[in-house]
Order: C-alpha cells, then sequence, then structure tokens
C-alpha cells in the first residue's frame, strides 16, 4: 500500500506545481520574442513600451514594433524588436540591456 501511496503523492505533486505555480516565469528568444507567465494585467502598452504586472514582479519590456499576440490566463507572448526588459519588485529594479 505505500508503494501506491507514494506514486499517487508524487503524481499529484507534480500535478500541482503545474497548476498552481504563483511564481512569474519570463522566457526570451532572440530580440524578437518576449513570454510572461502568470499575468496579472496589463499595464501600459504601446508600439515602444510594455508594461505587465505579474504575481510577484512587475516586467516592463522596452523596443520598437511591440505588440500581443497572445494573452490568457497562463500568460502574455510580446512579439517585436525588443531593446530591453526590467524587472521591478518593490523598491528594486533590475534592468537587462540587450
Amino acid at each position: 500500500m505505500g508503494l501506491i501511496r507514494d506514486a499517487y503523492s508524487r503524481t499529484l505533486s507534480r500535478f500541482y506545481k503545474k497548476k498552481v505555480y504563483f511564481g512569474t516565469s519570463v522566457s526570451i528568444t532572440d530580440d524578437s520574442i518576449v513570454e510572461i507567465d502568470n499575468c496579472r494585467r496589463i499595464v501600459e502598452y504601446n508600439d515602444v513600451y510594455i508594461r505587465i504586472k505579474t504575481a510577484t514582479v512587475t516586467v516592463s519590456v522596452w523596443g520598437s514594433d511591440l505588440i500581443v499576440n497572445d494573452f490568457n490566463t497562463d500568460g502574455i507572448v510580446i512579439n517585436g524588436k525588443i531593446s530591453s526588459v526590467e524587472f521591478e519588485r518593490e523598491g528594486r529594479n533590475v534592468r537587462n540591456d540587450r
């Protein structure tokens, strides 16, 4: 019985890690795509600057010809010519220039 319980527990743990993850994940592909998981809302949006509020940080994306291609409960996809990504966390800023 212990073996079945351990297997069930591992399966349930993997499920919750995928479905109940409250952190923020940011993926940058070259200088053209930024994917941000766990978005709460779009704070500001134009063709050179997009500011996104997530569960843990605010992410600012700078560039040109920026466009939001996908916004859903899981995240957001930003396409365009990315020049900079900035993370803001209550009193601290971290900027990654390309």
